[in-house]
């Protein structure tokens, strides 16, 4: 099995919270027309310490295909431009074969998460 490369990253929640994570890094380095990423967010070096995604967090996240093969992409942030469908397109890793090229058809909203203060 190959080894995947993932990059960590940052994940800002619909209510502004930063939460630290990872994402496959050849996904993140694909950068939109407005030269940002298209799956927004932003490289998370430690500091300042960040909390890691919550479990029952489930990220907002793009619905695209490739002759009927249907993925989901995490979206970082809620202005990236692959969410927000100004960016149409993504290339996603196959098993045993290049990246291609897949469509953007929708999205899906994120749920759950922490919905209070969790010092207390």
């Amino acid at each position: 099995m190959a080894n995947r490369d993932l990059k960590s990253v940052i994940y800002t929640a619909d209510d502004g919270r930063d939460y630290a994570t990872k994402i496959d890094a050849a996904v993140f380095s694909q950068l939109g027309a407005d030269t940002n990423p298209k799956v927004g967010g932003a490289d998370y070096t430690g500091s300042p310490e960040l909390p890691p995604m919550p479990r029952n967090l489930k990220p907002r996240t793009a619905k695209v295909s490739n002759a009927g093969n249907k993925r989901r992409v995490v979206c970082l942030t809620p202005d990236s431009s692959l969410f927000l469908g100004d960016e149409t397109t993504i290339n996603l890793q196959v098993l045993g074969a290049s990246a291609v090229s897949y469509a953007r058809y929708g999205f899906t909203q994120e749920r759950g998460g922490i919905d209070h203060d969790p010092s207390q």
